[in-house]
């Protein structure tokens, strides 16, 4: 996904999935170096496609950050931001630790509990920091109803495991020019 941003990332092997990516240039908004995300075909009490998205940011952009959540110092986790809106209890806000083989960051849920309750969804963001770079994104990890009723149902779980697998990888090196043959 770009300078910095290039990753690797384990997806269980039973699962059918698709994964793309459209590189920004550096100078983009934000500071991004690209986007992708993973598709995946059908997943349990989800028909059709499921989507988790990817988006390279510097570190410091603000896309990177996120109101809800700041670095405790002194309990050395992420918790609540004390200066951000107030979450109502009713929206079953959560904070994940994420930990990957090279770098760090945090997860959260939060339930979306101000529609019909029929429409009524879990949702995820994320931001993994590695060096200058931060990938970031979220999805909707399921229908509240849907994992009441059925707790395999709530992708929290699933996305959590690919999130702790990422693993940022060197740039690659580009090509040198070849010389062409002489005539």
């Amino acid at each position: 996904m770009g300078q910095g941003c290039r990753i690797k990332i384990d997806l269980p092997a039973k699962e059918r999935y698709g994964f793309n990516y459209a590189e920004i240039p550096e100078a983009g908004p934000f500071g991004a170096g690209g986007n992708g995300g993973i598709s995946v075909i059908n997943p349990p009490y989800w028909p059709g496609y499921w989507h988790l998205q990817f988006t390279c940011y510097s570190k410091d952009a603000e896309l990177a950050k996120d109101d809800l959540i700041v670095w405790g110092e002194a309990a050395e986790r992420w918790i609540p931001n004390p200066d951000g809106w107030p979450v109502p209890p009713a929206m079953r806000f959560t904070i994940y630790e994420v930990k990957t083989p090279n770098a760090s960051g945090w997860a959260h849920t939060t339930d979306d509990t101000a529609v019909a309750e029929e429409r009524a969804e879990r949702r995820l963001r994320y931001c993994i920091y590695h060096d200058e770079r931060a990938i970031c994104g979220g999805s909707t990890v399921g229908n509240l109803l849907t994992i009441t009723r059925h707790p395999q149902a709530d992708r929290t779980p699933y996305v959590l495991e690919i999130l702790r697998s990422i693993e940022f990888l060197d740039d690659a090196l580009s090509e040198p020019a070849k010389n062409p043959p002489p005539q």
